[in-house]
């Protein structure tokens, strides 16, 4: 609802009656959106609500393709140690996989490129403005 609204923020209550959701869902949605750096909140002069809001638009994409891209770049060191462990102590298992893995590896090694690439992309589009 935060990325799509025209709105500058929406209060916990309308997060809450937007989505049907109860008090504890929302709560911890919000919450884990604050801690990524997905959204920020602010309150009105002379009201204590919290506004959420998502960040600035640019920074939004930008941390949930680096998110992304931490997570296959892990995903890569764990399948690369993987294979290399397969190949020395386990070759039958290593040659019984290895069109697979092969596969598998090659998708992963292009997703990291693809969104190391596009992260460029983006972060040069916020320094060209």
């Amino acid at each position: 609802m935060l990325v799509v609204t025209d709105r500058d923020g929406l209060s916990f209550d309308e997060c809450q009656m937007s989505r049907c959701a109860s008090k504890s869902s929302i709560s911890a949605a919000l919450n884990l959106l604050l801690k990524l750096d997905l959204i920020d909140y602010f309150t009105k002069p002379g009201e204590r609500k919290r506004y959420f809001r998502t960040t600035a638009a640019d920074a939004f994409y930008i941390n949930k393709l680096e998110e992304k891209l931490k997570r296959i770049e892990q995903e890569n060191r764990i399948i690369t140690k993987i294979r290399k462990y397969n190949k020395t102590y386990n070759p039958e298992k290593y040659q019984s996989n290895l069109k697979r893995a092969e596969v598998y590896h090659t998708f992963i090694k292009k997703s990291e490129e693809l969104l190391s690439n596009t992260l460029k992309t983006l972060k040069e589009i916020d320094n060209y403005n």
